[in-house]
């Protein structure tokens, strides 16, 4: 094997062991509440919460805290198996939050069948034990699978269920997420203003719970929804402030979004120097963050930015943005790949229609 061929063997190993090794290496240690608030901020929407998780028995507690350290590495599919194990363990009073974490997990590997039903488990072992923090969570989540499904009158069922078990429990930030989804619903089905009162009220549930990721994720929609009806400067002004939250919250994945979607603005306003000077910093926050999904996503946006550009003009537009040679020649190998492919789209369909 080449040296090049052991390196990759050996990232993938690596990879393959590194939550685990990372548990032993740690021995007993807690996971802390900066790993969970981190966690969080990675999912988003997605809702959980882990009090009395982080105390229980090793039973419990070590196949829970390897399972968050897997979703933290995008290996949802491995963290459903940890998350089960801590379910199967687990005392009646942390039963429904370990199931609504087996069903975050489904639902991050894309099993959206599978999420349903624990996350009806958690729903209804909650609702017995009074635990409203949960059984909003799990019911939120529910609304967040029937999406992905397209199933918006069903996901719309579900996030009005959970903000009305938010409202009764007094949970702000709770009803800010779910506001948020029902803005986004809404939108989904074609009811702009609607979405937009939606978004407003859960800006406003943001701002009185100093909830910065509700915040920053509600005046980013409203600005999307925005620039589709043609509101480009309007748009703009939202995701300014958007990026003023993010940045003061650390929300460096919610940043890199925002940085993606002003990129876009200007790539729409035809003004593709200003699309690189945003677009460039999404790509390199994404990839330092590792979400592999969105720095793909980044790229594809990139690549709408080189073929007008071209080559040497894109290029000299990175060098005033970075100095590093090095990842400049990997970028501009990779767009001329890209470039390559979609050229290339065209004649594989013509060939395919004709055979």
């Amino acid at each position: 094997m080449s040296p090049a061929g052991f390196a990759v063997a050996a990232v993938g190993v690596l990879g393959a062991g590194a939550a685990a090794w990372l548990l032993l290496w740690r021995g007993s240690a807690r996971l802390s509440e900066q790993d969970l608030v981190e966690l969080r901020k990675e999912l988003a929407d997605v809702r959980f919460t882990a009090k009395g998780l982080k105390d229980a028995g090793r039973r419990v507690r070590l196949p829970f805290e390897h399972g968050v350290l897997l979703l933290r590495q995008s290996r949802a599919a491995e963290a459903v198996k940890r998350m089960e194990k801590a379910a199967e363990n687990a005392a009646e009073s942390l039963e429904p939050a370990l199931h609504n974490m087996v069903g975050v997990s489904l639902y991050l590997a894309g099993k959206l069948t599978e999420a349903p039903s624990q996350f009806l488990k958690a729903v209804r072992l909650a609702r017995d034990l009074g635990q409203k923090d949960v059984e909003a969570a799990a019911m939120g989540n529910l609304g967040l699978v029937y999406l992905a499904r397209n199933e918006k009158d069903k996901a719309q069922e579900h996030h009005l269920e959970s903000l009305r078990i938010d409202r009764e429990a007094g949970n702000a930030e709770g009803e800010a997420v779910n506001l948020g989804r029902l803005g986004l619903i809404s939108q989904g089905q074609g009811r702009s203003d609607d979405a937009l009162e939606y978004l407003a009220e859960a800006l406003a549930r943001s701002r009185a719970a100093g909830f910065r990721l509700g915040e920053a994720n509600s005046l980013g929609r409203m600005a999307l929804i925005h620039q589709v009806k043609g509101r480009l400067d309007k748009a703009l002004g939202l995701c300014g402030e958007a990026l003023d939250v993010a940045r003061a919250g650390g929300l460096r994945l919610v940043e890199a979004e925002l940085l993606g979607n002003v990129g876009l603005i200007h790539l729409a306003k035809e003004d593709q120097d200003k699309a690189l000077a945003f677009m460039l910093p999404s790509l390199q926050l994404f990839m330092a963050v590792g979400s592999e999904t969105r720095t793909l996503g980044a790229v594809s946006n990139l690549h709408q930015v080189y073929r007008v550009l071209g080559r040497d003009r894109f290029a000299a537009g990175c060098r005033k943005l970075t100095g590093d040679e090095k990842f400049i020649g990997k970028l501009l190998h990779l767009m001329g790949t890209v470039d390559e492919k979609v050229r290339q789209q065209p004649e594989k369909q013509s060939g395919g229609n004709g055979s």
